[in-house]
């Protein structure tokens, strides 16, 4: 998820995407996508064409889950130069700068830009998000958990469940933004149901764990 953050921020707006079913068929892809569109030239190369305002292209690939692939690969220039070196495979292209051709991954998280405080230099900044049927679903289900149990407190397995399985996403800016809130709206609900008296799992008051992950890239 990073490296498709960066290369969006580094200009890299248009975008094609899909899934690849079988560890096999990578290869095969890989080799016919680099034909098409020189995904695997040298960055040398790669800085020359920037230079003479050529396209370029990467590659990133994600392995979801057993022999998923999803993969995105990312243009780089003019609008109608990048439309022009498409248009012959027909392939439905995507720009991350428009609200109806958002960067999507694994149909739960969306990348869009969002306005930095004015403590933190100001500006807009590239970060992921979880789209908005997710982000809901992660709300419902902490403040039903945070309003099921009375007045006692007995029982707070599932709810610290609920909590650590938030705390496993990707906490990009946005996402840790729309966690916050989340969390935030249970303890509310969670004193409401509950009284002042009696504490909610400590897991709730611990900091939002930062993203680490990585992904593969062909640079």
């Amino acid at each position: 998820m990073w490296h498709l953050l960066n290369l969006v921020n580094r200009g890299h707006r248009y975008h094609i995407g899909g899934v690849i079913e079988r560890n096999e068929s990578i290869a095969p892809f890989v080799t016919k996508m680099d034909r098409q569109f020189d995904l695997l030239i040298a960055p040398s190369t790669r800085t020359k064409r920037h230079r003479r305002k050529i396209p370029t292209a990467q590659l990133v690939l994600y392995r979801d889950q057993g022999q998923r692939w999803l993969w995105w690969i990312l243009f780089a220039g003019t609008e109608r130069a990048v439309h022009q070196w498409v248009a012959p495979y027909r392939e439905a292209l995507q720009d991350a700068y428009r609200t109806d051709g958002r960067l999507l991954f694994a149909s739960s998280y969306i990348l869009r830009q969002r306005q930095k405080p004015r403590d933190a230099g100001g500006g807009n900044a590239w970060t992921w998000f979880m789209i908005k049927r997710v982000q809901n679903a992660v709300e419902k289900e902490l403040v039903y958990l945070a309003s099921s149990h009375g007045r006692g407190a007995e029982r707070t397995d599932d709810l610290v469940r609920a909590v650590s399985r938030l705390r496993q996403r990707p906490m990009f800016n946005g996402v840790r933004l729309q966690a916050s809130h989340a969390l935030r709206r249970a303890k509310r609900v969670w004193y409401k149901t509950h009284g002042r008296d009696v504490s909610y799992p400590p897991i709730m008051d611990e900091p939002l764990p930062w993203f680490a992950g990585r992904m593969r890239i062909f640079d």
